[in-house]
């Protein structure tokens, strides 16, 4: 007899399946992305001192490297005692990062409080240290200069704000931008209409004269950001036959709801079908592909993450995948359109003959082309098939996490595969329709057409990963 606990976990894993199913974006964790360390700097300058508030929110990846340099005793956790040994140690290294200058004077800066936590993201925590810096500064009629440079963190993108407020003084803006409020209420809520562009402010110089309106009272702070949900099955302590089975079938619900969302190669993969005149076992195998590479590419940026971290940032490789996969498409394109430039010509040279109008005969799909596209349409590794992989790691067990990823391809090739299977079935209904009517001329340059789809779309996705650069 199945336990009852047991029932209800998967009852409720089976609903969290579906509910990431409908709504893919709910497989989603840090609102900046997964690889983001974001910056919070607010400048408070009152009658006799300058306080500096720095708030750095790490996603979930940086902060499964940071946990595990803080986790001292190496038990897989990182405890309240080893917390409270490290935040100090953390904010000074931050303070080492930034420079606060009058008058082109540095300030020594002084520690008045510390906090690291870790809020819980999806299905791995985030990390959020918050250092309270204060420096003794005396004002005059005579403006002063005040510059604050932010270059923690600066080869790593993610939300980067600086707020300056006055009590009693009076700021004039000089070179560098700053907000009179937080945008992102100290990093804890982060406007959606700016996510796609987020605040990328480094630097700020201003002029502070002594006298001025007194400062409003603060609001409190905020909470912190709150747990996504994700489901619990990926770290069950009871891996029994239906848990396991509801964990597998719910990674692979979000592989299906990942290849559901814009992107991942469906309209290149349609293309080339069409283009090269593939079958349905061509589709199959196309899907297949893209389910061995992606698992391969989580699997690497896993390794990367886990062993490399010092010497090959996982932010790196995450950045540089999606350019590989870019100029492979682009190669795979320019492949295609090549040769179909070459048949088009060579069935031009013969059209005086009386063959010149029979069918086309098959064109030029190979099963080392359909393995190269998906290779290259499969490389660039899910970041919600990672943080299951991690968080199985960081609960002891990798087999575990190693076999949800292959769910989590799974269930993307089921959605690539169908879409493969379907412009399948789209083309050959297209061409019997077509034959012996006045389409016939039409479609012939069909494949044409659909090696420069693929050769754009390549370098459409090699643009955008050049201009996102780190």
């Amino acid at each position: 007899m199945v336990p009852r606990v047991a029932l209800t976990g998967a009852a409720a894993l089976v609903a969290a399946a579906l509910m990431l199913a409908a709504h893919p974006g709910a497989a989603a964790a840090h609102p900046l992305g997964n690889f983001t360390i974001n910056h919070y700097a607010g400048i408070a300058v009152g009658p006799d001192a300058i306080q500096l508030d720095l708030v750095i929110d790490l996603a979930e990846i940086p902060t499964f490297e940071e946990r595990a340099r803080l986790d001292r005793d190496n038990d897989g956790d990182v405890s309240d005692a080893e917390i409270a040994a490290s935040r100090d140690e953390e904010c000074r290294a931050l303070e080492r990062a930034v420079q606060l200058a009058v008058d082109q004077a540095a300030q020594a800066l002084v520690l008045e409080d510390a906090a690291l936590s870790f809020p819980m993201g999806a299905g791995l925590p985030t990390m959020r240290l918050e250092c309270r810096f204060g420096a003794a500064v005396t004002w005059s009629a005579a403006p002063r200069t005040v510059r604050f440079v932010d270059a923690a963190y600066s080869a790593i993108q993610g939300w980067r704000e600086i707020v300056v407020s006055g009590d009693r003084v009076t700021i004039a803006p000089v070179d560098g931008d700053y907000l009179a409020q937080s945008a992102s209420e100290r990093l804890t809520r982060y406007p959606e209409d700016r996510l796609s562009s987020p605040l990328a402010m480094d630097f700020a110089t201003f002029t502070v004269v002594a006298g001025g309106p007194a400062a409003s009272v603060a609001p409190s702070t905020p909470p912190g950001l709150a747990g996504t949900g994700w489901p619990a099955v990926f770290g069950a302590t009871d891996l029994s036959p239906l848990v396991l089975l509801v964990a597998l079938l719910t990674a692979a619900a979000i592989g299906a709801g990942h290849a559901l969302t814009p992107g991942h190669g469906k309209t290149v993969m349609a293309a080339w079908l069409v283009g090269s005149r593939g079958s349905a076992s061509h589709a199959v195998g196309l899907g297949l592909a893209v389910t061995v590479s992606h698992t391969l590419g989580v699997l690497l940026l896993a390794a990367v993450v886990l062993v490399a971290q010092r010497t090959l940032p996982a932010t790196i490789v995450a950045e540089a995948l999606p350019l590989v996969a870019a100029l492979g498409i682009v190669a795979i394109g320019a492949w295609m359109f090549a040769g179909e430039l070459l048949d088009l010509r060579r069935r031009r040279r013969h059209a005086h003959h009386a063959h010149a109008h029979e069918p086309r005969p098959p064109g030029r799909v190979t099963w080392r082309g359909l393995f190269a596209l998906g290779l290259v349409g499969g490389i660039v590794p899910s970041t919600s098939a990672l943080l299951i992989l991690l968080g199985a790691i960081a609960a002891g067990r990798p087999a575990f996490g190693i076999v949800l990823v292959v769910a989590f391809g799974l269930g993307m090739a089921a959605i690539l595969t169908g879409v493969g299977l379907l412009t399948v079935v789209a083309r050959g209904r297209v061409e019997r329709l077509a034959g012996g009517s006045r389409l016939a001329a039409a479609w012939a340059y069909m494949p044409l057409l659909a090696a420069a789809v693929v050769l754009a779309v390549g370098a459409w996705l090699t643009a955008q990963s050049l201009l996102r650069g780190p």
